[in-house]
This record gives structure tokens, C-alpha cells and sequence, in this order.
């Protein structure tokens, strides 16, 4: 009789344990495991607090679903229209892209992710009402943003919020710091995203 209950209990004692393990825990990217994700995004943006229209792209390596490594980048489709220093209309044209680093916590509804941007980009503007150009020049972005995503199949789609801040703008046209450099092309970024893994 102990020889055939030491026996039961050797053969139970192995399913036991796994029904012991605590289950991975539940997110809104149904996947714990690292892996490479593309994300697409539409930006509304402001300069000098008008309204104007971005395009991006993100490439980002996502580490055991909590650190994000990558690329990104944006650029107008619809610049913003600022007061230029003659106060006359001067619309906008700029693009931007660097490295990405990203910090995500999840919970069962959704992710939230704090990212950092640091890029180098190029900026150029023209007269609205004739036309005149002014020559590009190269600035330096600093963007820190805040994104919240849901899965819905195989895509993870969000909306985000950050700050652009331009720095080393020489742009002739648009309002002048003493310095030489303009705070025109700061702004507010509010993003529609949508992402899915491919590796």
C-alpha cells in the first residue's frame, strides 16, 4: 500500500509543481517576448501655435516588452503657417528623424510608453502670399512624448502626446532671438499611431 502511494504521488508530483507556476501575466500586446516592431503615425503639430500636419515612421527593437530601441522620423505635409519677420505669412517646411528610446508599462487594457527622441532634421520656409523661399538649414530636436496603445488584432493602435523642441534654428524670415536662432519651430505633437511586429 505505501509503495503504490509513493508511486501515485512520484507520477502526480511533476504536474503538481506546473500548476504551482504563476501564469504569465496578461498585456495588450499579447506578447511578452522581444521582438522588432514597425509603427506608422499622423501628427497634428504647432508652431508658434498654428496648426500643421506630419507624417512618420518607427523602427524600434522592443526588449522583453518593456524597453524600446529604435528610429524615427517625420516630416510636413501641411506646414504650419507662422508670422515671419517682415509680418508677413511664412509657411513651414521641416523633416526630422533620429534614435528612439522608450520605456513601457502595461496593463490588461492597454500600453503606455514614455519616449525620447533626439534627431537632426532640416527646415525651410516660403512667403504665402509671393512665394519667396528661403535657403534650408540643418537644427537639432529634443522630443519627449507619452503614448497609450491598444491591440486590435494583429495591430497595436494609440494616441500620443509630446514636445518639440528645436534647437539651432537659423532660419531668415522668421522672428529672431538675440542670438540669432528662432523658438518658431517649437511646438505641441498630438499623434494618431499604429504599430505591428514583424520579427
Amino acid at each position: 500500500m505505501s509503495k503504490t502511494l509513493v508511486f501515485v504521488l512520484a507520477l502526480c508530483a511533476p504536474g503538481m509543481s506546473r500548476a504551482e507556476e504563476a501564469p504569465p501575466t496578461a498585456t495588450a500586446t499579447g506578447s511578452q517576448e522581444s521582438h522588432l516592431a514597425v509603427g506608422v503615425a499622423v501628427r497634428g503639430t504647432t508652431a508658434s501655435a498654428n496648426l500643421g500636419g506630419m507624417a512618420g515612421l518607427r523602427l524600434a527593437y522592443i526588449a522583453d516588452e518593456r524597453v524600446s530601441l529604435g528610429l524615427a522620423g517625420f516630416m510636413t505635409f501641411a506646414g504650419p503657417i507662422v508670422e515671419g519677420s517682415a509680418r508677413n505669412q511664412r509657411t513651414l517646411s521641416f523633416g526630422y528623424g533620429g534614435p528612439e528610446l522608450g520605456f513601457i508599462y502595461h496593463t490588461r487594457a492597454m500600453d503606455v510608453s514614455l519616449r525620447g527622441l533626439f534627431g537632426v532634421g532640416r527646415i525651410g520656409n516660403y512667403g504665402t502670399s509671393n512665394d519667396t523661399y528661403s535657403g534650408t538649414d540643418t537644427f537639432y530636436t529634443l522630443e519627449p512624448s507619452l503614448h497609450a496603445q491598444m491591440l486590435f488584432g494583429s495591430m497595436k493602435v494609440g494616441l500620443g502626446v509630446g514636445y518639440r523642441w528645436a534647437l539651432n534654428v537659423h532660419q531668415s524670415g522668421l522672428p529672431l532671438n538675440a542670438d540669432g536662432t528662432t523658438t518658431a519651430v517649437n511646438g505641441v505633437n498630438v499623434d494618431l499611431t499604429g504599430e505591428f511586429n514583424v520579427l
